[in-house]
């Protein structure tokens, strides 16, 4: 009727603004749920990529350790350039475990860069392949148990460990460095 007033006057207001705000509020929350989503997605893949490049590293530089003790078996001595290749495919495996962005916290947790050097270490002074086979074994599996798992953040314990173990390499680097 021409004469009568909207009883609801705020509302009828609300109404008209929702009428144009809504669908570009709805757009906002859109983006925000599938951009998160994606940004996960993203994670997951790059972590695995990690994993899959650090998987492949250890193997190459164990065919390339298991190569040596088959040359020696043979009975051709350890030549410096055989010792060299030794020394590459361990310089090259920790470079690797050293140089992972998103996995870092979880290799370091993990003590994978710590079980490595021993299992090769070891290796390269008794050349006992059934030992460094089983440690590499357990190595692998133990990553690939890893990858497979969705990463949590480790417990405050973990990390002080972590960072414990960290200090004492820069301590040690610093005095390695200081010597030469």
């Amino acid at each position: 009727m021409p004469g009568t007033t909207d009883p609801h006057p705020h509302l009828t207001l609300f109404f008209a603004v929702w009428a144009a705000v809504g669908p570009m509020v709805g757009i906002g929350l859109g983006y925000l749920l599938t951009s998160r989503q994606q940004r996960k997605q993203w994670f997951q893949d790059k972590r695995r990529e990690e994993y899959r490049e650090l998987l492949s590293a250890l193997t190459t530089s164990y065919m390339t350790l298991m190569h040596i003790s088959e040359q020696v078996e043979n009975g051709q001595k350890i030549q410096t350039e055989i010792s060299m290749l030794g020394e590459k495919a361990k310089i090259e495996a920790y470079r690797v475990l050293r140089d992972r962005i998103i996995i870092a916290e979880e290799i370091m947790s993990a003590e994978t860069l710590v079980d490595w050097d021993t299992a090769v270490t070891n290796y390269l002074k008794t050349l006992d392949t059934f030992k460094f086979a089983n440690r590499f074994s357990s190595i692998n599996a133990n990553l690939v148990h890893m990858a497979r798992k969705t990463p949590r953040k480790p417990s405050l314990i973990v990390r002080w460990r972590m960072w414990c173990g960290q200090r004492k390499m820069w301590k040690e680097t610093k005095e390695f460095s200081e010597t030469l």
